[in-house]
């Protein structure tokens, strides 16, 4: 099921991009709109170009054929400033080496607000991002001496802090996060979603590159799956993550179950199979 939107005035378009790394498709005419108030999950197995498509979302990435545009704006036409105040981007992975202290990371994200804002909106952006990432205890700490997970909720705050704005602005903006989980233990990891998730009540669109479907399932308000460079499936979770689906493109035998406390669609899995071609017949028989 591919039910793709695209073309609404202040989104975050994408639009039949195609992306070639070292001579192989990475990408192949994905189309996909990400609106101001939405948490879109991106799916898929290992390779199938989740973070490229992040990354080409973000501005990071060069558009080699298609468009990717932020209200009808190609990204193209913006300058650097300009992109850093419309979204900002939590990679995978963020090397810093120098020994700053965890506020002095975070206010980082304030960078393209610091002629447009007062000290005391901005001091008020670190406060919050700070608080939502729930690492103020580290505000003095030095970075490089944090745990992996404790970094990673730093880097979180430091974008949290970008897209941060008063509550009298209606400025669309918007999230990008790739594996922002990968790190963190199992309250946290619910917690960034959580957090993620609060965002789109205030006018912020937000893109999770998340391998946990069942995460996926209990925040997302919709899922993109991408499996070979091609987007074969969006929609809400409930919609899109059936049997059949996992079954195809992750390689998995699954069954769904009610969560009772979300009213949401959770998959429970039947048992790793390797070869692809034999789930079906291993669901059969289960």
């Amino acid at each position: 099921m591919v039910d793709v939107v695209t073309g609404r005035a202040g989104g975050l378009t994408a639009e039949n991009v195609t992306v070639a790394l070292g001579g192989r498709t990475v990408l192949s005419g994905v189309s996909l709109e990400i609106n101001p108030g939405e948490l879109v999950a991106v799916l898929g197995p290992n390779g199938a170009g989740k973070s490229t498509f992040l990354n080409l979302l973000s501005g990071e990435q060069e558009v080699q054929d298609g468009n990717v545009a932020i209200a009808g704006e190609p990204m193209t036409d913006m300058s650097v400033k300009s992109l850093a105040r419309k979204r900002a981007l939590m990679p995978q992975k963020a090397s810093l080496a120098f020994p700053f202290k965890v506020r002095d990371v975070v206010e980082m994200g304030r960078d393209p607000f610091r002629k447009e804002m007062t000290t005391q909106e901005n001091d008020t952006a670190i406060d919050w991002a700070l608080s939502e990432a729930d690492i103020g205890y580290l505000a003095d700490r030095v970075y490089t001496r944090l745990s992996g997970g404790e970094q990673q909720r730093v880097q979180l705050a430091r974008v949290l802090a970008q897209v941060w704005r008063p509550a009298d602005c209606d400025e669309p903006r918007y999230l990008l996060l790739d594996e922002p989980t990968s790190s963190l233990d199992l309250a946290h990891q619910h917690s960034v979603l959580h957090v993620a998730r609060g965002l789109t009540d205030q006018k912020a669109g937000v893109v999770a590159v998340v391998h946990d479907l069942n995460l996926a399932a209990l925040y997302a308000t919709r899922v993109a799956v991408l499996d070979q460079g091609r987007l074969v499936a969006t929609g809400h979770p409930d919609d899109v993550l059936e049997e059949d689906l996992i079954a195809r493109v992750f390689d998995l035998s699954v069954h769904t179950v009610m969560d009772p406390a979300s009213g949401r669609k959770l998959l429970v899995p039947n048992g790793y199979h390797k070869r692809r071609s034999n789930i079906i017949e291993i669901r059969k028989a289960l």
